[in-house]
């Protein structure tokens, strides 16, 4: 369908997988991102190409599907795949898979009021948004955090659990920032197991955006 009508995501990628590879499990272990080709392809820096925003971060309201061929169409020597791009419902949180609806367009829409796309937390002055009375939602008076980024801290797709200050460490490395005050919020034990491997980073709002 054409982006001027209502849509709550779009294509930004496509590509072809490898013929004489065996078909994509949807495990997390041997699933269709496992495969370089697609992370290449539905990499965040195409995303911030396709937006035209450089090597900006990506406002984190957004979040990438791949979507594969059916095993039907596999058997019949259909081999392309899509990366789909589309910018979640904060209402609930963060974590929840429902998509909102998008402008007809987005890459406009986003350099004009980026902070618009973003999702923002409460949180003392300095600890960030780590408390349990924290509250999360759209940027709004009164949220002084706005989430930058959320980067996979695995190594590869089955690491076990690595431990908490290994953790601890791979967390500060991925959300360090020279000259804005960060916090980091990451899964545990439990959270890591059942396939959360993920950072949240979270910088102090200075101003009315954060770029």
């Amino acid at each position: 369908m054409s982006c001027t009508g209502r849509h709550n995501a779009l294509t930004f990628a496509v590509g072809l997988l490898l013929r004489d590879q065996a078909y994509p499990s949807t495990t997390r272990s041997r699933g269709p991102w496992t495969t370089s080709v697609v992370r290449d392809a539905c990499a965040w820096t195409q995303v911030n190409s396709y937006l035209g925003r450089g090597g900006n971060d990506t406002p984190l309201r957004f979040a990438t599907s791949v979507y594969i061929p059916s095993p039907a169409q596999w058997a019949a020597g259909v081999r392309s795949f899509r990366c789909d791009l589309g910018s979640l419902d904060v209402t609930p949180g963060i974590r929840h898979r429902q998509w909102t609806a998008l402008p007809a367009d987005l890459s406009t829409a986003v350099a004009r009021r980026p902070m618009s796309f973003s999702y923002c937390s409460t949180g003392g002055v300095t600890a960030g948004p780590n408390k349990k009375d924290t509250r999360f939602g759209p940027c709004k008076t009164g949220r002084r955090w706005v989430l930058s980024r959320m980067l996979d801290l695995a190594k590869r797709p089955d690491e076990a659990y690595p431990g908490a200050r290994e953790l601890e460490r791979r967390a500060g490395l991925a959300c360090w920032a020279p000259t804005v005050p960060v916090s980091m919020r990451w899964s545990r034990r439990a959270g890591w197991t059942s396939g959360d491997t993920f950072v949240e980073c979270w910088v102090r709002r200075t101003g009315a955006s954060v770029q």
